[in-house]
């Protein structure tokens, strides 16, 4: 690979001396240390090394950029979905814009301006997950912080790391979702949403069903429900069976009314169950990557799918009506949605994160799927 780096400041700087001091250039030509990077199709990927400043010209393709602490950087021409990793603590930073052009500054003296864009730009600190640049609604987002003028760090306002998720549900809408599965203990515990673990499962709901109140998330198997691991070990994978969860699972939804939120939806104040066609947006809009090994086991905690950078789907299985026991774990992870299909057999449907993403009707009702809450 060849990557054609070529010293602009410099030359700019040459030309301005030959016009006004003429024989002079020499000596003031070294001031100017920048250089100019332009990436290609063939050469994407490239690193600015601490103490380094570069422009550089990115392709249509996904470039990925990585910011040692210290290095400076002006991103022109990055119309794709990139990523820049930045080795440094977010607590360093403040980010602000001009115009488009969004600037995170460091206190380590490490700088990057980057232009939003309606693709998502991906920016990643050493110490959280994935943060999402992009622009909607005629405003500069970062995540669902909007980036103003004035600088401002990258915390909430409890000083504590920002940690939002959601994904494209249109080409051009972005929507909150819960960073935890419904009734996931690792919610309560503060563990990365986006790092696969035990306590990212979450509970398993039949559609159509509220399911106990949350202080028995943890620790209740119910006709109607049963909850997630409570540790890593075989022992605490509440993977066996126990009493079948019962035959009646819902009163059936009115055609058209998918879109309001029923008295037995089991999100909380402010989410709901996503529609079928929120799943179908998240799937049309994002792109998908997986992680993880994909093997059936009950103490599987590895397998995710990532769909762009802000929502991640553990592989956590479901609860089989005819036994009540955990299947499929580490493989396949079905996630109800509050559409019901005109067919009287079909109460739902799930979309699956093993194999190829999709959705689909599913008449077992009355099986145990994973809840992921969407803003209203």
């Amino acid at each position: 690979m060849v990557r054609l780096s070529v010293q602009k400041g410099k030359l700019v700087k040459k030309i301005i001396c030959i016009c006004i001091f003429s024989v002079s250039f020499l000596l003031v030509s070294g001031l100017c240390q920048a250089t100019t990077t332009i990436l290609t199709s063939a050469s994407p990927d490239h690193t600015v090394i601490s103490g380094n400043e570069e422009t550089i010209f990115g392709t249509s393709a996904s470039n990925q950029i990585t910011l040692e602490s210290g290095a400076k950087a002006e991103l022109i021409n990055f119309p794709g979905q990139n990523t820049i990793q930045i080795q440094a603590g977010s607590d360093l930073f403040t980010v602000f814009r001009s115009g488009t052009v969004v600037t995170f500054e460091g206190t380590d003296g490490t700088l990057l301006k980057i232009p939003a864009t309606t693709s998502v730009q991906t920016v990643e600190f050493s110490d959280r997950g994935p943060l999402t640049l992009s622009i909607h609604g005629g405003q500069v987002m970062l995540d669902d912080q909007v980036v103003t003028t004035t600088p401002a760090s990258i915390e909430n306002d409890l000083g504590e790391p920002l940690i939002s998720c959601g994904a494209f549900v249109t080409p051009s809408v972005w929507k909150e979702f819960d960073c935890y599965n419904l009734a996931a203990i690792g919610k309560d515990l503060g563990h990365d949403p986006f790092t696969p673990s035990w306590s990212l499962i979450g509970g398993y709901w039949q559609w159509g069903r509220k399911g106990p109140d949350p202080s028995q998330w943890y620790n209740t198997n119910t006709q109607h429900f049963a909850h997630g691991p409570t540790g890593p070990g075989a022992s605490e994978a509440n993977s066996g069976i126990y009493q079948r969860m019962g035959q009646r699972c819902c009163t059936r939804r009115l055609p058209g009314l998918d879109t309001i939120k029923t008295p037995n939806d089991p999100c909380p104040e402010g989410f709901r169950v996503p529609t079928i066609t929120q799943w179908e947006g998240v799937l049309d809009n994002n792109t998908p990557n997986t992680v993880g090994t994909w093997s059936i086991s009950s103490t599987n905690y590895s397998s995710a799918r990532f769909f762009g950078s802000g929502l991640m789907l553990p592989a956590a299985g479901f609860r089989i009506t005819a036994a009540v026991r955990c299947a499929y774990r580490g493989y396949n992870g079905c996630y109800w949605s509050s559409s019901e299909s005109t067919a009287a057999t079909t109460p739902g449907t799930c979309t699956s994160a093993a194999g190829t993403p999709g959705t689909s009707d599913y008449s077992a009702r009355l099986d145990g799927f994973s809840v992921r809450c969407i803003s209203e």
